[in-house]
């Protein structure tokens, strides 16, 4: 008979040895499913309620998937109900908080009528992706008033009103730019990593670490050389295409230099 010695944690068991003997033991479920319920590791009286799991029927987490996935919600109680499968009487248990996933547990589901699976506290990354939520919303905003005031520009251009150009610029410059974001960015991310450290929860920290790079580089890329290089010359050549608009157009007055 040919074993896999699988665990939800990275070093399970040490190898066989002197000191250490790996025994394997029948699986003989004593119910049809076991009814399992989510909490914190760190807080077994706070149950995970409406938490995606999916079942994944293969041994090693490395394998391809034997079957079709099978995908659960925990109840109101943090509770599923998971049966027993005769052809996989092993397999994994992926949990989701959120799209990201949590962990992923090995399960043998009518051993234990009733269990618990004792899981990470995700709130800091859940609190993290809100407050980029927030940011985003900002961000997008601050887009959208920039669209506003360029076209406001070009129309003022066009009609060769140099003063209302002018103005316009003067607004756009008082719109937050990457320094004031990158700013809003480190303090959210700052404080994270550290709860993170003094939790001593590497994962989840370096969960928050990746979802602030990649708003760092959509910052980056926003407010790139070349963008406020191009956004600059439009600008100017707006200025004097209202000016030439306003010495051709009979009643306009060029603003003074």
């Amino acid at each position: 008979v040919r074993g896999v010695l699988i665990s939800h944690g990275p070093v399970p068991y040490g190898g066989a040895g002197r000191s250490v003997q790996q025994i394997a033991l029948r699986q003989r479920p004593a119910a049809t499913s076991s009814r399992v319920k989510l909490v914190l590791q760190a807080r077994p009286d706070r149950p995970l309620i409406c938490f995606r799991v999916d079942k994944v029927s293969k041994l090693r987490h490395t394998d391809t998937n034997d079957a079709p996935g099978e995908r659960v919600l925990s109840d109101r109680n943090g509770e599923l109900e998971i049966q027993v499968d005769p052809a996989n009487p092993t397999f994994w248990l992926y949990v989701y908080s959120g799209s990201s996933l949590l962990a992923r547990v090995p399960y043998a589901p009518g051993l234990l009528p009733r269990d618990t699976i004792k899981l990470p506290d995700d709130g800091l990354r859940l609190g993290v992706e809100g407050e980029l939520y927030l940011f985003r919303d900002a961000l997008v905003d601050t887009v959208a008033q920039k669209a506003v005031l360029m076209s406001l520009a070009k129309k003022a251009s066009a009609e060769g009103k140099r003063d209302e150009v002018d103005k316009f610029i003067v607004q756009l410059d008082e719109l937050p730019g990457q320094k004031e974001f990158m700013s809003r960015l480190n303090s959210i991310k700052t404080p994270a990593t550290e709860k993170a450290d003094l939790q001593r929860n590497a994962g989840v920290k370096r969960k928050i670490e990746k979802l602030c790079l990649a708003m760092e580089e959509s910052l980056t890329k926003f407010y790139s050389s070349d963008n406020k290089l191009r956004e600059a010359q439009e600008l100017e050549q707006l200025r004097k295409s209202a000016e030439r608009k306003a010495v051709t157009t009979p009643g306009l007055v060029p603003a003074p230099q």
